[in-house]
């Protein structure tokens, strides 16, 4: 790989190549719903501010449509607080 990208830059005599592979993976943790959950609820509990339910939403909009529609048994990711708070 490095030799084609000499041969098409060859100007670039004294230069130094890095290659940088980057990964980002997020560890969410996993909740089931119980009776009575809200994404508020679960905001509050987990983060202590109700208002940062939207980062729940967020990280299930692939299972939910409605933040007011979760169902009980259903098994929600949970973003780490680092990013919840961010």
């Amino acid at each position: 790989m490095w030799d084609q990208i000499k041969a098409r830059h060859s100007n670039w005599q004294n230069e130094v190549m890095v290659m940088l592979t980057v990964t980002h993976e997020t560890p969410y943790g996993l909740y089931t719903v119980k009776s009575g959950d809200t994404l508020s609820k679960l905001a509050k509990d987990i983060y202590g501010d109700m208002k940062l339910y939207p980062k729940i939403f967020e990280a299930n909009k692939d299972q939910l449509k409605d933040p007011d529609k979760i169902k009980v048994g259903q098994v929600l990711k949970l973003p780490p607080k680092s990013i919840a708070n961010a």
